[in-house]
């Protein structure tokens, strides 16, 4: 069953970008799940963190220039894509794509075929994706931070 939070994963190389995001999330009083343990040095996911993804509503991944390296990423990003397979594509998937990433880079971590929604983060950061990505959730919590905070539909 479903939960009413969202699983972000990001690199340490982007801990920084994934932060920002999880706390202007949390400030509109979403509630954000992360690997905070890590997975780093070993080559599965923890089980907790398999069932906080599976159970997410929806997963958002920070791709940067380095995530192609990144392995706790990468395993977190191919169950996400594995829970979608299975959810007949009812899984919401979020990438956030960071400046000076390699189409190469997009391809290894979210493999062949495009799948969820993309967002490129350019200069103005967070302030512009926060708002896609409660669009991309849909529903009435973001119809009501929408018209709160004044974002254009």
């Amino acid at each position: 069953m479903k939960k009413n939070y969202l699983f972000v994963s990001h690199s340490s190389k982007d801990h920084e970008c994934g932060e920002s995001l999880r706390k202007g999330l949390e400030k509109l009083g979403l509630e954000i799940r992360v690997d905070s343990l890590g997975s780093e040095h070993s080559n599965e996911l923890r089980p907790e963190t398999k069932q906080d993804i599976t159970d997410a509503r929806a997963f958002i991944v920070v791709i940067g220039p380095e995530t192609k390296d990144a392995n706790p990423v990468l395993r977190e990003t191919a169950h996400a894509l594995e829970v979608r397979k299975n959810d007949q594509n009812d899984y919401k998937m979020i990438s956030l794509i960071r400046e000076g990433v390699e189409p190469a880079v997009i391809t290894r971590v979210l493999g062949q075929e495009p799948v969820g929604m993309k967002i490129y983060l350019g200069s103005g950061g967070m302030d512009e994706a926060i708002p896609q990505i409660l669009a991309v959730l849909g529903g009435e919590s973001y119809l009501m931070i929408r018209n709160k905070l004044s974002w254009p539909v």
